[in-house]
């Protein structure tokens, strides 16, 4: 018992996995605010009325189109190509189609409006239309400090894309309203990890944060060690 509490051990899972909980909310908000300070900063610059264009979104969609046939292409599809040809499409026009395709990635659709298009040809027109849109910034700004913002974006898309990343552990861990609790998980996979199966453990850790994870060893194993009455 000493040597587990040294080790930041408790005999309460329950705490334990509200504690895991607080830190991810923390780090996702984190992430959020940091990428949303770079984001507002683009809009300054890069109002949403500005006029780009998205070339490798376009060849992507054309290319999409012909594989499976004008007849067949889903009406999003067509839509899109038409959109990309548009000599007035806006700025805004662009991130709303890229939040279109994210929210249909990240399953927040109920009704996915491309049809049976492949989820992983929608990840590679989300990554063109994310190329599109750096240029595009750095084509409106112009210059070394048009090359300073793209550099910035991307480094926000990178911030977004991991919180997206938490986002999904975090919903996996607690459940979509985010009111579960890992104990039960992690006691189980303490005892099934005693038996030489360490699948479940290794799945419940990738979900606490590495800060926290030598503490939720120690107090897993601090409850392993007792009899249902605490002995």
């Amino acid at each position: 018992d000493e040597a587990l509490a040294a080790m930041d051990g408790s005999t309460d899972v329950a705490s334990l996995s509200e504690a895991v909980k607080g830190n991810l909310d923390g780090l996702q908000k984190e992430l959020k605010d940091s990428a949303g300070k770079i984001y507002s900063e683009v809009e300054k610059q890069v109002p949403a009325s500005t006029r780009v264009t998205m070339p490798k979104a376009q060849a992507l969609v054309d290319d999409m189109i012909s594989d499976v046939g004008e007849k067949y292409a889903s009406p999003r599809l067509k839509a899109i190509a038409k959109m990309a040809k548009d000599k007035k499409l806006t700025y805004q026009a662009m991130k709303d189609l890229k939040s279109e395709i994210g929210e249909v990635l990240g399953g927040k659709v109920q009704q996915n409006p491309f049809g049976n298009t492949d989820t992983g040809k929608l990840k590679r027109l989300y990554a063109a239309l994310a190329d599109d849109q750096l240029d595009a910034v750095e084509t409106a700004v112009g210059g070394e400090a048009g090359a300073a913002l793209r550099s910035d974006l991307r480094y926000a898309n990178q911030l977004t894309a991991k919180r997206k990343g938490l986002e999904k552990r975090i919903v996996n861990a607690f459940g979509k309203e985010g009111e579960g609790s890992i104990a039960s998980k992690l006691m189980a996979s303490i005892k099934s990890g005693a038996k030489g199966d360490v699948a479940g453990l290794n799945k419940v850790l990738k979900v606490v944060p590495k800060d926290m994870q030598k503490e939720t060893i120690a107090t897993a194993l601090m409850n392993a060690a007792r009899t249902p009455q605490g002995n």
